[in-house]
């Protein structure tokens, strides 16, 4: 889960509410191939993962379970930016 890129097409809906895709080998990838020039690029693209799940996942009772795990790295992707800056 947010490890890898999904197929958007097996989730109705997902662009729609979502706008835009991330996953967190995506981001490494982007990271590694210097697509970032400013850190604040990857902690969007982090939140992303994060805030995406929240969304799409709240009001679907087969995968709602996703939201807690969801809000959990959220919350700690958040603390550990705050570390940095």
């Amino acid at each position: 889960m947010f490890l890898n890129p999904f197929d958007v097409s097996h989730t109705p809906g997902y662009l729609d509410i979502c706008g835009r895709v991330m996953d967190l080998s995506t981001l490494s990838h982007n990271l590694e191939n210097g697509r970032y020039s400013k850190r604040i690029e990857v902690y969007d693209d982090c939140n992303i993962i994060f805030e995406n799940a929240i969304k799409y996942h709240s009001d679907k009772d087969l995968t709602k379970w996703i939201v807690s795990p969801a809000k959990n790295m959220l919350k700690v992707a958040k603390r550990e930016q705050q570390k940095i800056e």
